[in-house]
């Protein structure tokens, strides 16, 4: 039997890296700098396993001592220690599928077209999800104490005290802070106050900012019993790498469906890593080979590992 199938221009091997770079590219999280792909997080993506070890030098902690000419006294020397950090690898995929016949009551509009022409953008969309829920995870336990500023109990709105007092949970590293993810309606709230300016000249793309930092609008950011939650970021403080599936878009067609009329589907696939720098990652509940979304949002999978100035991401609570 022969069969006449449309020819598919989405099964092109540049199809896959084209909607890699033009996820990347929409971000927010990418362009304000927060996100910052790392050479060696994407050679662990690309490499086999899911969890990694990415060790790193301790800093200096003695104090100096004092001279003296007594010939009996030496000083002890200290010493240096390594510590690490653990990242897991999330593999997620998803798909798209569309009847033939669609196509022709449409008029002539294809579903499966306008599903390859969307997907860079969903992307862009769940991996912002996926980050917000890995922040709720970190917050739950292990910078729960150090990097969350809480004013909820005073029924205090967002403002710029609030956040001034946020930052400061960094104490005199603060300065590294140069982004804040917030709810839509704290953004309208800030706007109506006149309080976002925003940056570009005519012409160029302009994008908001309130004291300075770089805002991103990002409803995913956690709403509960009238608690927002928004966030302050240093650049770099998320670290990314691009894994490589080993189909990464693929293409089936079931000729018979639709009791002949024939069916088209896409599958899209990435494996990467998605690490909040200073925190490891324990594995301490995760049922599959990579964690849900939430198991990412689960406090007793992530630990606390570096010095609190270097962590450079605060949690602010607020009405």
């Amino acid at each position: 039997m022969a069969v006449t199938q449309i020819t598919n221009l989405v099964v092109k091997p540049e199809f896959a890296a084209r909607v890699q770079a033009l996820s990347t590219t929409k971000s927010a999280l990418f362009q304000s700098g927060i996100v910052a792909t790392d050479p060696a997080i994407a050679a662990l993506a690309k490499s086999e396993g899911k969890t990694f070890t990415l060790p790193y030098w301790n800093d200096l902690s003695a104090s100096s001592a004092v001279g003296s000419d007594d010939p009996d006294t030496a000083i002890t020397p200290d010493n240096v220690a390594m510590a690490y950090e653990t990242a897991v690898k999330l593999f997620r995929n998803a798909a798209w599928s569309a009847m033939d016949i669609t196509k022709s009551i449409g008029a002539g509009d294809d579903p499966l077209e306008r599903i390859a022409n969307l997907i860079a953008g969903w992307w862009t969309r769940d991996m912002q999800v996926i980050l917000i829920n890995a922040l709720t995870g970190i917050f739950a336990s292990a910078l729960t104490s150090t990097h969350v500023h809480d004013v909820t109990g005073g029924a205090t709105a967002l403002s710029a005290d609030v956040i001034l007092d946020g930052k400061q949970k960094l104490g005199d590293a603060s300065d590294s802070l140069t982004a804040i993810v917030m709810h839509s309606a704290k953004y309208t709230a800030l706007q109506k106050a006149l309080l976002i300016d925003y940056i570009g000249a005519e012409g160029d793309i302009r994008f908001p900012t309130f004291l300075g930092y770089r805002v991103i609008v990002d409803d995913s950011c956690p709403l509960a019993n009238g608690n927002y939650t928004t966030y302050l970021f240093g650049p770099g403080s998320v670290a990314y790498g691009e894994g490589s599936p080993k189909v990464p878009t693929e293409y089936l067609r079931v000729p018979l469906a639709g009791n002949g009329s024939g069916q088209e589907t896409i599958v899209t696939r990435r494996e990467f890593i998605f690490h909040p720098r200073g925190v490891r990652w324990t594995s301490n509940s995760m049922a599959g080979s990579s964690p849900t979304n939430a198991e990412l949002a689960t406090g007793s999978n992530w630990a606390k590992v570096w010095d609190t100035k270097l962590i450079k991401i605060v949690k602010i609570l607020s009405k």
